[in-house]
């Protein structure tokens, strides 16, 4: 009897509670294969991804259990880009259409990610004395925030990132995993 009052209780107070929850519109998505830009204050990550980045290796070895190599290094630098962003945008339209002919399960879910994108333009990659730049998209892939690059205007990469803000802002994290869940994240912290 008093399980039944209890989960009443917290039925109410999560009815109640929807319309502070959900107070601001969420984006809504575009349609499936057309790439449509959302802007939402409340994605942190799309909001906090901006600026340079480099890896904190004393975290990583801590989240991957071995060390970096010795001279490994790796920046990130997410820039705003009209160019870059036009770029991605016409790579998708043509993938996308170029792919509704053929039943593929992996095509069908990018094409789900791609229908709210929430930032976009241009990463600049330096890894080591390589350093490369690429047209970005951000995505929620599979419920996980997904970086999705443009590379060499012919082939897609991604990634999962996940972002822990300081409220001052220094002292932001960066976590960029692999293209699957089972992969070990890098932790990066803003550049100074």
């Amino acid at each position: 009897m008093l399980t039944r009052i209890v989960a009443a209780l917290c039925l109410v107070a999560l009815s109640a509670g929807a319309g502070i929850i959900f107070a601001g519109d969420p984006p809504k998505p575009g349609e499936t294969g057309k790439p449509p830009f959302v802007t939402d204050e409340e994605n942190v990550v799309a909001s906090e991804i901006w600026g340079a980045w480099e890896m904190d290796a004393d975290l990583t070895t801590r989240l991957t259990q071995r060390p970096p190599r010795e001279g490994q290094t790796l920046s990130l630098d997410f820039k705003k880009s009209d160019k870059h962003t036009a770029l991605m945008t016409r790579f998708l339209e043509k993938f996308f259409a170029s792919g509704e002919k053929k039943a593929d399960a992996r095509l069908d879910e990018l094409k789900r990610a791609c229908t709210l994108i929430y930032a976009s333009g241009e990463l600049a990659v330096i890894q080591g004395e390589r350093a490369e730049s690429f047209a970005f998209i951000l995505v929620n892939y599979r419920g996980n925030p997904y970086v999705i690059i443009l590379e060499n205007e012919d082939d897609l990469e991604s990634f999962t990132v996940m972002l822990a803000r300081d409220l001052k802002g220094d002292g932001d994290l960066l976590f960029v995993g692999g293209d699957y869940n089972n992969q070990s994240f890098t932790a990066l912290k803003r550049k100074k």
